[in-house]
Order: structure tokens, then C-alpha cells, then sequence
């Protein structure tokens, strides 16, 4: 319970050093920098712990395509997303993640999908309208897009990745995914653009989240799973966003509206309860 809670508390700081960090660096060269730093920690620990990074060829594909969603797809679509709408209200979008994995289920499994699931994400996606109705400017709408795609890309990398998971171990696959994240994302920031103004707090702030919210909590988040039931890892996944708007309102100074702490209730619930049926 410790090891969740610690990643629930890193993740939520993730989103406030994005959200800070988006006024001095481009969201590709954010990505780059903290998946460069996360692909040196983790060939050292590789290499001390296995003797290097080995993969089969047959998997380096399916590791690749895993390492382009996790890390270069998610990381610049979450810090574009955070850029164009706030910490809070990207966190909240982001949350809804096991929606998305509920119609992956449906559309490449065809697996049932039970009326109460039907029902909670009606309920999530009527809490999106009520969360954007007092702003429907498009520059908003497009960041809740980027940010709701993010939360796909994820879905979809977690039931991708799964197969790896019986041939290799969890420090050769981080690995692998942070290293083919890192590789992808440097022809993609080359493109869109490098920008990073380097001052000591914007230093800090990068090297801080990459060790600690990115490559600690990707870690504890993997250890959870092993050790704890996924019904009590969601529900303390899907406490994120609370705990994401607390910081944003003592950091930034941030405010919701009775409304929009409704629609709050209302997005974090339904899934929730979806968490709990699984």
C-alpha cells in the first residue's frame, strides 16, 4: 500500500512539473530530455543486474511499438495536453484510460460489455461536457482531444505490451521501453522543434520528474501490480486527479467551479466503479 500511494503522490507531481515546465521547453524536447535520462539509469541497472539488455529479435518490434506508445507518443501528447489546457483538468482526461481499454476489449477482443460499464461511461463523458461547458474555446477542446488520445495510446500499450511480460523481466522490458521511446522520439523532436531554456529550477525540475515521477513511478506502479489486486491499484490510480487539483490549487493558485468539481465526482467515479467490477 505504500509503494501505491508513493506512485499516486509522484504521478500527481508529474502533472505540476509538466505544467511548470511547459513555459521554458517544448513538449518534444521535455519527452527527449527525461527519456535520455531514464535510458542511462536504466542500461546501468541492466547491465548490473542481468549483465546487459537482451531481447529476441522476433520481440524487438512489439518492444519498439511499445516504447513508441508509452514513451514518445504518451509523454508528448500528455505534455502538449497539460501545455494547451492545466495539470488539473489533463489528469481528469487521463483518468479515463480503463474507458478506453473497455472498447479495446470490445473492438479487437469482442468482449461483452455490460450495461452498468455502458451506463459509467455515459456518466464519465457527460462529466467531460459539464468539466469544458463554461469553456468550449477551440484551443481547450483541441487539449482535452490530445490529452483523451494520450489516454488511448495508453490503453492500448498496456494490453500490447502484455505478451513480453512472460519471457522477459520487468527491468529488461522497462528498459527496452524507455530505450525505444528515447531512439523514436529524437527524429520526432528534431521535427517539431528542440526548445529548452536551461536554468538551474528547469534542471532540477527535469532531472527531479525523470528519476522520481517517471522512472520510480513507472517502477512502484509495475511492483503494485504484482503484489496488490487491480481493483486496489485502480482505485488509487483513479485518485490522481483529486490529488492533481490540490496541487495545482496550492502551486498555481488553480480553481474549479461547484460545477466542475460535479463533473469531478462524476468522471472519477464511473471509473471507479468500473475498477471495482473488474
Amino acid at each position: 500500500m505504500f509503494v501505491i500511494t508513493l506512485v499516486l503522490i509522484l504521478w500527481s507531481v508529474d502533472f505540476i512539473g509538466i505544467e511548470y515546465m511547459m513555459s521554458y521547453a517544448s513538449p518534444g524536447a521535455y519527452s527527449l530530455l527525461r527519456l535520455g535520462i531514464c535510458c542511462v539509469v536504466m542500461l546501468i541497472l541492466c547491465r548490473v543486474r542481468n549483465g546487459g539488455f537482451r531481447v529476441d529479435r522476433k520481440d524487438l518490434p512489439r518492444l519498439a511499438i511499445s516504447g513508441a506508445c508509452a514513451m514518445t507518443i504518451y509523454l508528448t501528447l500528455e505534455n502538449l495536453g497539460v501545455q494547451m489546457t492545466s495539470a488539473a483538468l489533463s489528469s481528469l482526461m487521463l483518468s479515463t484510460v480503463p474507458i478506453f481499454g473497455i472498447l479495446g476489449d470490445r473492438i479487437f477482443f469482442h468482449r461483452h460489455i455490460t450495461p452498468l460499464k455502458i451506463g459509467c461511461i455515459l456518466v464519465s463523458v457527460f462529466g467531460v461536457y459539464l468539466m469544458v461547458a463554461g469553456d468550449l474555446s477551440p484551443g481547450r477542446l483541441a487539449g482535452m482531444c490530445v490529452t483523451l488520445t494520450a489516454a488511448a495510446v495508453w490503453a492500448f500499450q498496456i494490453a500490447y505490451v502484455k505478451p513480453l511480460y512472460e519471457r522477459y523481466d520487468v527491468l529488461t522490458i522497462l528498459t527496452g521501453i524507455f530505450l525505444s521511446g528515447f531512439l523514436i522520439q529524437i527524429p520526432v523532436t528534431l521535427i517539431t522543434g528542440f526548445h529548452f531554456v536551461l536554468l538551474p529550477q528547469t534542471a532540477a525540475v527535469t532531472i527531479a520528474t525523470s528519476l522520481g515521477c517517471l522512472l520510480l513511478g513507472e517502477a512502484g506502479y509495475l511492483f503494485a501490480i504484482g503484489n496488490l489486486s487491480v481493483t486496489t491499484v485502480s482505485s488509487f490510480e483513479n485518485l490522481i486527479p483529486v490529488v492533481t487539483i490540490l496541487l495545482s490549487f496550492l502551486v498555481f493558485g488553480t480553481t474549479l467551479t461547484p460545477l466542475q468539481f460535479f463533473a469531478v465526482f462524476l468522471i472519477v467515479g464511473s471509473v471507479m466503479v468500473i475498477a471495482w467490477k473488474e
